[in-house]
Formats: C-alpha cells, structure tokens, sequence
C-alpha cells in the first residue's frame, strides 16, 4: 500500500474532491427547490379549492335566504293595491285623425274614469291633439242637438221646394200630379219674417272644348292609336305649348262638359288627329326595339344555361372515367 503523496502532489485530488461536492451540493438544492416549488403549488391549489368551497357554500346560503325574503315579500306586494290601469273603449277613425274612448280605473280606491283623446298619426308617430273628461263630450252633443233643431225648419223649407221640381220632372212621364201648397216658413233669426224662399235652378254644367296632350303607347288591333292622357287644357295654345317639349305627344281635341283627367286611356284615330300617324310609327318602332333586345337577352340567356349544361355534362363524363379507372 502506497503512502498518500504529499506536498503538491496533492492539490489536484482536493480540487477534483471540491468540484464533485460543489456538482453533488447544487444538484441537491435544484432537487429541494423543485420539490418545495412543487408542495407550495398544490397547497396553494387546495387553499383556492377551499376557499371557493366556502364561497360557494355562502352563496348557497345566501340564496336560500334571499328566497324566502322574496316569498315573504312577494305575498305583502299581493296585498298592495295595483296602480291605475288604462283601456281602450272605443276607436273611431277618418283618415289619419282618431278619436278614442278609454278608461281609467284606479285599483287602490276601485273608481273609475272615461276620457276620450283625439289623436293623429303622422310620419313620427302618433301624437295626441286633445283630451278631456267625457261631460266635455257630452256638452259638445247638447250644442250640436241644439243646431240640428235650429236648422229644422230649414230643412223642412228645402224639402217644400223640392217637391214641385219633382213634379215637374215627372209629367212627362205620366199623368199629372197635384202640386202641394207651399208653406211659407217664417225664417229663423230674422225677427219673424215670413218671406217664401226661392226656387233656385242649377243648369247642368255647358260642354265645353278641351285640348288634351296624349302620349301614344301602342296600336291597337283595328288600326287605331292607344294614348294615355298626360294634361288637359282649355286652350289650342297651351296645349301646343305643352305638346312641344315632347315630339311623342300629340293634342286630342274633344268636347265635353269636363276634361279628361291625366292617366285615362283614349284610343284616337289616326286619320282624325294630326301627327298621329308618325307617334303610331314611331310607337312601333320602340316595340320592336324591345322586342329585339328582349329576344337577345333571352338567347343569350339560354345560351348560357347550354353553356353551364354542357359544363355539367362534361365534368360528368370525367367523374365516370375516373370512377372506372379507380375500379379497375
């Protein structure tokens, strides 16, 4: 057995026994360290689960007592009084306007109110003009009561007049008929005056000439124009005036006791209205320039559905090949 060396010999076999304690000693504190990062973290882990354990517990605790408070509550809130309610009688409309009934009844004192409100529907929505208790009404009926048995007599006078024109009007018919005295109707408002009121006569409305603009739209089967009434006037030079900012209009004269109004139909003889005859052609000339363009939008139309057939058709034919290529 050799002696150990000494002297410098020596100092290499400490350093290697130094460095093999430091490598073991930081080896050892990496293991610590990862174990105890690994403890703190599962006790951390279950210190939450706890924690929300006794979260959710006092939740639960909370809940159940929030029910029964609102149990409790909910059968005092039945034994208060509602609030008033409002509804809806009656709704009686002309146009945009509508006057409605409705009622108003309060639950705590169980009395109840009608009201009536006059309404209007307009592009922001409906807005409410007027409203007042139903005595308003009812004060409104009385005057109106009291007009109509006012105008009576007036209407009784009228009814008098009338009836001689109707006898006039039916002898030509057959026998003739006795005429009814005429009461005379003292007239209201004027002291008492008893003055017969007159037979007044209105005269049907005279015929007149009227100038109408028309545009034509088409011909029809027999060879005469179908225009469409564009604007009336009573005089050739308006109606020229007019004609004039538009070379497919031509003007319609014609008599009657009024105009034609714009959008009627008139069928016009070409040979009676000048210029008829080139609107007529120029009218056939746009329809068959619809015609031909309607028919190409068509062919190409169904030229595209060949087009997409024969697209189908084709991946078809390629799906089968390689179907059969994958059997084979």
């Amino acid at each position: 057995m050799k002696p150990l060396a000494k002297g410098p010999a020596m100092l290499p076999f400490m350093l290697n026994v130094a460095s093999g304690l430091a490598r073991k000693i930081e080896a050892t504190f990496a293991m610590v360290t990862a174990s105890a990062a690994r403890v703190s973290s599962r006790t951390a882990e279950k210190a939450a689960r706890i924690h929300l354990d006794v979260a959710r517990k006092a939740l639960d605790r909370a809940r159940v007592q929030l029910e029964r408070t609102a149990r409790r509550q909910g059968g005092r809130r039945q034994e208060a009084p509602r609030r008033s309610t409002v509804r809806l009688l009656r709704e009686v409309r002309s146009g945009r306007t509508s006057l409605s009934f409705r009622r108003r009844v309060d639950h705590a004192t169980g009395g109840a109110v009608d009201f009536w409100t006059l309404e209007r529907d307009t592009p922001r929505g409906r807005v409410r003009i007027a409203a007042g208790p139903m005595s308003d009404l009812k004060d409104m009926r009385n005057v109106v009561a009291r007009s109509l048995r006012r105008e009576a007599p007036r209407r009784q006078a009228a009814q008098e007049v009338r009836r001689p024109r109707e006898v006039a009007r039916g002898r030509g018919r057959g026998p003739a008929r006795e005429q009814a005295p005429r009461r005379e109707v003292p007239s209201p408002g004027r002291g008492g005056d008893a003055r017969p009121r007159e037979e007044r006569r209105v005269d049907a409305a005279p015929r007149k000439e009227w100038f109408s603009v028309v545009y034509v739209e088409g011909v029809n089967g027999n060879g005469t124009a179908r225009t469409r009434v564009v604007k009336s006037f009573d005089a050739a030079a308006k109606a020229e005036a007019a004609r004039k900012h538009d070379r497919r209009l031509i003007v319609h004269r014609h008599e009657g006791r009024r105009p034609l109004c714009r959008g009627d139909v008139v069928n016009i003889d070409p040979g009676r209205v000048p210029g008829a005859a080139a609107a007529m052609k120029e009218a056939r000339r746009r329809s068959q320039e619809n015609g031909r363009a309607r028919d190409k939008s068509l062919s190409q139309r169904q030229g595209g559905q060949a087009q997409l057939a024969d697209g189908r058709a084709a991946d078809a034919g390629r799906e089968q090949k390689r179907q059969q290529s994958l059997g084979r």
